[in-house]
Formats: structure tokens, C-alpha cells, sequence
């Protein structure tokens, strides 16, 4: 078989996948900035973000809900 001369043909062979709407663009109104972290709170959330990261004891089997809540409990408590 004969590769095909135009796009136009190729496309008529190749299966064709349905077509989804454009997602909106999320709008920003009506949400402000937060606050900037103290340098302080920068450091103890990098601290905190690094000792629940690096835990063999609980690894990767972690769900993102579970890491953040985790991390949460470790920057309050410290």
C-alpha cells in the first residue's frame, strides 16, 4: 500500500477522535492575594514540607489528602 499524498488523505484513513469543548477560563474575580509568609513561616513550612517528604516510614504510598494534612499537623504543631 501506497503512503498517501495529501494530509487530507491520511486523515480520511486515521481514526477520528470526538471532539471536546473548550474549557472556560477560570476567573479570577472576587479572589484577592493572600498574604505573604513571614520568613519565619517559610523556613518551619520548608522544614515541615521536607521531614513529611523524606519519611521512608510512610514512602510514597501517601495520598496527596493524606501528605497535605500531614504536613498541616507537622507546621502547627512546631
Amino acid at each position: 500500500m501506497e503512503p498517501p499524498l495529501c494530509q487530507d488523505a491520511a486523515a480520511a484513513t486515521e481514526p477520528r477522535l470526538p471532539l471536546r469543548p473548550a474549557e472556560e477560563p477560570k476567573s479570577s474575580i472576587g479572589r484577592q492575594k493572600g498574604r505573604n509568609f513571614e520568613a519565619e513561616e517559610e523556613i518551619q513550612l520548608c522544614n515541615a514540607y521536607l521531614s513529611i517528604g523524606k519519611d521512608s516510614n510512610v514512602g510514597t504510598g501517601q495520598s496527596a489528602a493524606t501528605f497535605w494534612e500531614r504536613l498541616t499537623n507537622y507546621y502547627n504543631e512546631h
